[in-house]
């Protein structure tokens, strides 16, 4: 790359942008190379009890800590002032039922649940189950492999 830099001719600057753009690339490749090969060591490495191991659950925490979320108002609530209450709105929002009519459709509709356990169902969402869901998901997944 030093050779075509110090030329100042068309091939020269041409060549020096094709010799930067391979350098770009292959730096990119080995980056990709190392992320690879850390996940590779840390599962290896992972169980034992080192500095690395401390060091990748430390970071681990930081970036999968919901700390505050922003309400349907546009308030930022933490957990100590409803970040719960936030959660739960948002699920029953997006999972509410229509308005419509469905009374002709449920009379053909054979019932499969028992009307005990349809009665645990539908009863009201405790905040400490919501945590409890939120903090047993697999920290690299996201619910229905959303990204």
């Amino acid at each position: 790359m030093k050779q075509f830099k110090k030329r100042r001719d068309v091939e020269g600057k041409q060549r020096f942008k094709q010799a930067k753009q391979q350098l770009f690339q292959v730096l990119n490749q080995r980056a990709i190379f190392w992320r690879q090969r850390s996940k590779q060591l840390w599962l290896k490495e992972g169980d034992h009890n080192s500095k690395f191991f401390h060091a990748k659950v430390s970071a681990r925490k930081r970036n999968n800590q919901i700390i505050h979320l922003r309400d349907t108002t546009g308030i930022l609530r933490t957990w100590e002032n409803g970040l719960g209450d936030v959660m739960v709105d948002y699920f029953n929002e997006i999972f509410k039922a229509e308005d419509g009519v469905w009374g002709d459709v449920l009379e053909c509709v054979v019932p499969r649940v028992k009307e005990e356990h349809n009665q645990s169902l539908l009863r009201p969402i405790v905040d400490q189950e919501v945590k409890d869901v939120v903090f047993q998901m697999h920290p690299d997944k996201s619910p229905d492999q959303m990204v």
